[in-house]
């Protein structure tokens, strides 16, 4: 995505968007955590690399990926609210061909996992890497699991919710797969369950209580982490669970070293700390506390961004969740998706995905996408029946 984000450079020389208040501290966030890049230990020296023979170029330098993708991110989303009529119909379709595409997937992997299983090991792939590969495509496709349902045509609310059912008792069946250590992906169900269940409640009003509660869990989670540790005892619970317990225990040691400015974007890669865990079969294992990042995304953004990046952060959830509950379309059902992908990723940011995962956030970037399509489709249909 950073990469990609070179191509948004010249816009900056062409229209610039007007700056709202979420727009100036989501970039007051990212300008903070630049900066931070400049102390951690963990950020990559190198710049770029470029590796023709092994078809690798990537944007090493923490701090210039994250702003090339923000930059991408932040004229995507613009672009979308100045296309033209008729392309934001072009854009529906393309975004329902994604979504199909991604629903036969699953269907593939729910009634051919055996044959599925052979193919990687025949492959040579270790069976373990393509796992956890695809419990990231789970997760990902429990989030688009609303969008799916409410975009396909000709579908009315009984063939909506039909279709929403379906595709969850498809992804549980998977998360019971043998090796599918799913358990955020079910928490994410739950979540974009209940999401739904507010919006229809709250309406347009469920984005400011969102934003607010992000703000709150953002700024709290030291605490509710140091409870966790306190209450759940690792000898007794599954080794996933108990990991995490370890790690937040770790991240938190570290939070109180450096409170203020952290420790710098990516540091907690560098953390190799690591103890002797004994597996149910009985092998030992030397694991690290923290394996590439705690698995918390607002401990993660304590720990490496400081005080100053949770309270930037949470200002900007709390001022996004003001403008939508503004600018949102009326239309609950866009409002139960817009929701549904919010209240999710709120769970994988606190259980699985590391702040910094371009691919997590490009998923995201797509369904918000759709949400705004979806969004701008039904005020084309109100102002053609208003006339």
């Amino acid at each position: 995505m950073a990469l990609i984000g070179l191509l948004a450079l010249p816009f900056l020389f062409w229209k610039r968007p007007r700056p709202s208040a979420d727009v100036l501290a989501f970039a007051a966030f990212m300008a903070w955590c630049i900066l931070t890049t400049f102390w951690s230990e963990g950020a990559d020296p190198g710049l770029v690399t470029i590796d023709p023979e092994n078809s690798n170029f990537a944007i090493e330098a923490p701090g210039l990926r994250l702003a090339l993708t923000s930059l991408l991110c932040g004229y995507a989303y613009w672009a979308l609210h100045h296309l033209k009529g008729k392309d934001y119909g072009r854009g529906l379709i393309a975004m329902r061909a994604g979504l199909i595409i991604q629903a036969v997937l699953m269907a593939g992997w729910v009634f051919f996992w055996s044959d599925l299983m052979n193919a990687v090991r025949n492959i040579g792939d270790e069976p373990g890497s393509a796992l956890q590969n695809m419990i990231r495509i789970i997760n990902i496709t429990v989030l688009m699991i609303p969008l799916l349902a409410v975009s396909m045509p000709f579908a009315k609310l009984p063939l909506q919710i039909a279709i929403g059912v379906v595709a969850a008792i498809g992804l549980f069946i998977l998360t019971e797969r043998p090796g599918i250590e799913a358990m955020a992906a079910v928490l994410a169900m739950a979540a974009a369950g209940a999401m739904i269940v507010g919006a229809t409640i709250f309406g347009r009003y469920i984005y400011r209580i969102l934003g607010i509660l992000t703000a709150i869990g953002v700024m709290a989670m030291p605490g509710f982490a140091y409870i966790a540790t306190r209450l759940v005892s690792t000898e007794t619970t599954s080794l996933g669970v108990s990991a995490r317990i370890e790690s937040w225990r770790y991240v938190l040691h570290k939070i109180t070293e450096r409170p203020i400015l952290g420790w710098g974007v990516e540091a907690s890669k560098g953390w190799d700390e690591s103890r002797i865990i004994t597996f149910p079969n009985g092998q030992l294992h030397d694991l690290r506390f923290v394996p590439g990042h705690p698995h918390n995304g607002a401990l993660q953004i304590w720990a490496e961004t400081g005080l100053i990046g949770a309270v930037l952060i949470s200002a900007f959830a709390i001022f996004l969740g003001e403008r939508l509950t503004r600018t949102c379309s009326p239309s609950r059902t866009v409002i139960a998706v817009g929701a549904a992908c919010w209240g999710g990723t709120l769970v994988y940011a606190a259980v699985s995905y590391s702040v910094w995962n371009d691919a997590f956030w490009a998923a995201i970037l797509f369904i918000s996408s759709g949400v705004l399509i979806l969004s701008r489709m039904h005020a084309r249909k109100l102002e053609a029946q208003s006339w």
